[in-house]
């Protein structure tokens, strides 16, 4: 209600000074804008994260800018009445979404639900974090379930990981705790539960929380779009192929936004070009300044990749006899494709990784069409073979600057990970995906998570 009141605040205050405010009641107005946020999903006290919310929201705002023209009669369709109405359903879109969350952050504690999680192991981790991470999300985990030793599940047997500040119950212990604190909401990470444990947890918390989630048993990373179904009682995950080949017009605004993002990439590189030549200097290293390297682009065609210079001259060469020297250098170089302590990379070199200022020069292979913005990472030709059934999907589109393998881990993620990353990313592209993905590569870029 809070928020809904608030928006409806500063709708008033838009369409008081507007065009709109001659031809159109504050009435008629606010009751299109109400329906429409009904109809999306809005002003609603839920769990979602903030990216869903933010999808929402301009869908919300995009349909009030369709429906305040299309549905009033054609002697309002003015310019000054459209443009007018543009400008509001923006500032109504950056305006709700931060009231969306602040609000969420302000009164999270007296909104957020209570989750408790059955699990220990690796897929109980991986939500612990996220759950922690997300402050849009109103869930707050209040307890992890230790599973192990349970007379009740004798046949599970986990690692036990939990985060810091987070009481552990003992699963015989569950249904105690349930009946003494107010849980919202219970989510299984026992994808390898058996049917029958499964039952025994449902029948303890049955009644006792209203929400019960529940991670499936997947062989393998779905990198599919996928969705749940219930098929007359079964439960379903629907996957299938995504639009990357089929969306033209999504593929015509793709390369549009990465013309113009490759223009105001190569303008920057002047002063950033002499910037970085100045620290070469200074370090006594009159080196050039560029680095060209040949990688795999789209369908397979191979281009030559810019980046400013962050290794040693000839660092290929210095990498072959580097692992002909050291058998721990060959093993670990074959099997992430890098090194975590490199020792060819420069003083200068690891200062401009760290900020991913090496990354610049690409926007020349963007720019000219080489690479995308957005999209797989760019693999060395070298690396092909240990590509394997992922070098398919992952030529099917062009490589970027950035992409999922930089905002799930960058530099800590594996060979393997990246590979997965940028298989869902092809079998789920979409121009809402690449906005996500460049929000977070800034948010990861600026914490210095990693380098690219």
């Amino acid at each position: 209600m809070l928020l809904f009141f608030s928006e409806m605040g500063f709708l008033f205050l838009l369409h008081r000074v507007s065009v709109p405010f001659k031809t159109v009641s504050f009435l008629r107005y606010s009751f299109m804008y109400f329906m429409l946020g009904v109809i999306f999903g809005r002003f609603q006290c839920n769990t979602n994260l903030i990216w869903d919310e933010i999808k929402r929201i301009i869908l919300c705002n995009s349909s009030f800018f369709l429906a305040t023209n299309v549905m009033n009669s054609l002697r309002m369709w003015t310019v000054p009445y459209v443009l007018w109405n543009l400008l509001i359903s923006i500032v109504m879109s950056l305006i709700a979404i931060v009231l969306n969350r602040y609000y969420r952050i302000w009164f999270r504690k007296w909104l957020a639900q209570d989750v408790v999680i059955v699990g220990t192991g690796d897929d109980s981790w991986d939500l612990q974090l996220t759950y922690g991470s997300n402050r849009f999300a109103l869930s707050r985990i209040v307890g992890v379930v230790d599973c192990n030793g349970s007379v009740l599940l004798p046949g599970i047997q986990q690692s036990k990981r939990v985060a810091k500040n987070i009481e552990t119950i003992r699963f015989d212990d569950l249904a105690g705790f349930l009946d003494t604190h107010n849980v919202d909401e219970i989510v299984i990470a026992l994808p390898d539960a058996t049917k029958e444990e499964m039952q025994v947890i449902y029948d303890i918390v049955n009644h006792r929380v209203n929400v019960v989630k529940s991670l499936p048993k997947v062989n393998g990373i779905i990198t599919y779009q996928s969705q749940v179904e219930d098929f007359d009682g079964i439960v379903l995950i629907s996957s299938s192929v995504g639009p990357m080949h089929h969306d033209r017009l999504g593929l015509a605004v793709k390369r549009m936004l990465d013309i113009l993002i490759g223009l105001v990439g190569v303008i920057a590189l002047i002063p950033l070009s002499v910037y970085v030549k100045i620290q070469f200097l200074k370090e006594g290293d009159k080196g050039p300044v560029f680095f060209k390297q040949e990688r795999i682009g789209y369908k397979g065609r191979t281009f030559m990749l810019y980046k400013y210079r962050s290794m040693v001259q000839d660092a290929e060469k210095v990498l072959d006899e580097l692992m002909e020297k050291d058998p721990a250098i060959r093993e670990e170089y074959e099997t992430n494709k890098k090194l975590e302590h490199d020792p060819r990379v420069t003083a200068v070199g690891e200062k401009i990784r760290r900020s991913s200022i090496d990354e610049f020069p690409q926007f020349l292979n963007v720019l000219i069409g080489d690479m995308s913005f957005i999209g797989p990472r760019p693999y060395l030709p070298r690396e092909k073979t240990d590509m394997g059934q992922y070098y398919e999907t992952v030529t099917a589109c062009k490589p970027g600057i950035t992409g999922m393998w930089q905002t799930h881990g960058r530099s800590e993620t594996s060979f393997e990970q990246r590979l997965v990353y940028d298989d869902y990313y092809y079998r789920n592209w979409s121009i809402w995906l690449d906005m996500t993905i460049l929000v977070k590569t800034f948010k990861a870029v600026s914490s210095n998570t990693g380098a690219v």
